[in-house]
């Protein structure tokens, strides 16, 4: 379990439309855990190693990166969160809970 499997699985997100296409239908049909749990249970579906932590800390790095601080109840909430650099480091860029940096209602963060 590393921060190299989070950015291996954002990597391979944002290549494969495929696997993006799985991980939001995942996503659909566990609705009911939060957005990281969701990208976590998903990513070890397919063979990718990192926990729910390792995603928070990422997501934790790279808003400070971007000049923001989220706290733990942030991270829980966040509707896209994880570990993909969809949008140059901003804190929706590292989230992998909907996976594409999209939350569930298909933008990322309500943008």
């Amino acid at each position: 379990m590393s921060m190299s499997e989070c950015e291996r699985f954002v990597a391979d997100l944002q290549s494969n439309e495929a696997l993006r296409a799985e991980a939001e239908k995942h996503a659909a049909e566990r609705h009911h855990e939060t957005p990281i749990a969701r990208a976590v249970s998903f990513a070890a579906s397919k063979g990718y190693a990192f926990t729910a932590d390792e995603a928070k800390e990422r997501i934790k790095a790279k808003a400070k990166a971007a000049g923001k601080t989220l706290t733990d109840a942030e991270l829980d909430g966040l509707a896209g969160a994880g570990c993909h650099a969809r949008d140059g480091g901003s804190p929706s860029s590292c989230h992998p809970g909907t996976y594409a940096g999209r939350n569930d209602r298909g933008s990322c963060h309500g943008r």
